[in-house]
């Protein structure tokens, strides 16, 4: 898992930052953050101190009032082998 600070971003903002940066992935290449959660509702509850956690273009993210956590899911294969997305 990885984490990254807000340095004064909005939550939505920092969440693209580093999902691309976890994915490797440009932020503009993304999907619309809209499509999983919607942005002004997220910046609104982080600014009044609630943790969401969310999953969004293969990552589980969660959001607090400080700082964004990103890890990449895993998947187990048939054979029990972890899978990364």
């Amino acid at each position: 898992m990885q984490s990254f600070s807000l340095d004064g971003r909005s939550p939505t903002e920092t969440v693209l930052d580093s999902v691309a940066d976890v994915t490797g992935t440009p932020a503009t290449q993304l999907p619309r953050l809209y499509h999983t959660i919607d942005p002004d509702a997220l910046n609104r509850v982080v600014g009044e101190g609630v943790e969401v956690s969310f999953e969004y273009f293969g990552t589980e993210v969660t959001v607090t009032g400080e700082q964004v956590l990103v890890q990449h899911q895993v998947e187990v294969d048939d054979f029990g082998a972890e899978v990364s997305c």
